[in-house]
């Protein structure tokens, strides 16, 4: 009679395991910006649309980034960047994205790719810049090579690339743990310490330029995507549910053998 009872019991915690899993598989997603570059939201021949929206940048900050309707391996609308016709001081194409979300960890992917760019002669820089507010960055170097700087940890070479083939990039930075990790076509490029100066990434910046302005290289970049890096479905895992069901079954069985066993 003792064991049944505590196999019961243990049937019974068993299941309530299985339903706090349940729970958890609910994480929420969120998704902070997702840009495709596309009308009607962007036009072609524009600059992108700014605003507060996901489907939008926040502000331009320095020259005149245009919405293209393709840019080479980039078939669909992309904004490309250029310091062609930029004045001093700042020769550079520059776009903002606000954070500050109070998110735990981002996670941001896009499409990239790089026109009459690589040991052309060309002095730009393509950078990525994390302001937390001071500056984590990532950056594709007019020699073919991807660096990233961090304060406190220094900078090394992670990647080479070539003019004119896709480049899809993940950065995922996880504040909670403070780190990083970049990837490019699915290839981990480096995993390090991210260590923000504040709790959060204030803004996320796109630039392009250099020390004077130049009319034969480019930049595209499309499918735009900050997220909170929870890929988590919104269904529980199969096993879970298997795993709840058989020990609510089981817990059900054995309540059933005492009842027997009490009137006997």
């Amino acid at each position: 009679m003792k064991t049944i009872i505590t196999l019961s019991k243990v049937f019974t915690i068993t299941a309530a395991f299985c339903l706090l899993r349940f729970d958890s598989a609910h994480a929420v997603s969120m998704t902070y910006y997702d840009i495709g570059f596309s009308e009607p939201i962007h036009t072609v021949g524009s600059p992108p649309s700014e605003g507060s929206n996901p489907d939008t940048i926040s502000n331009i900050v320095f020259g005149e980034p245009l919405v293209e309707s393709s840019f080479g391996v980039l078939t669909n609308e992309s904004l490309v960047f250029n310091t062609a016709g930029n004045t001093p001081s700042f020769f550079y194409d520059q776009i903002k994205l606000d954070l500050a979300n109070n998110s735990d960890r981002y996670r941001l992917s896009f499409d990239l790719s790089t026109n009459n760019f690589v040991n052309t002669g060309s002095t730009n820089t393509f950078t990525l810049l994390f302001d937390t507010p001071e500056v984590r960055s990532i950056s594709f170097n007019n020699n073919g090579t991807i660096r990233y700087f961090h304060p406190s940890e220094g900078s090394g070479i992670i990647g080479n690339f070539s003019d004119n083939t896709l480049l899809k990039m993940i950065v995922d930075v996880n504040l909670a743990t403070s780190t990083w990790n970049i990837f490019m076509n699915n290839d981990l490029l480096h995993s390090g310490i991210f260590f923000p100066s504040t709790d959060d990434i204030n803004s996320l910046r796109f630039s392009f330029g250099g020390i004077n302005s130049s009319t034969f290289d480019s930049i595209g970049l499309d499918n735009l995507q900050i997220t909170n890096g929870e890929d988590l479905a919104t269904v529980p895992e199969p096993l879970t549910i298997l795993g709840a069901g058989t020990a609510v079954a089981f817990g059900a069985g054995f309540k059933r053998k005492l009842a027997k066993a009490k009137k006997k």
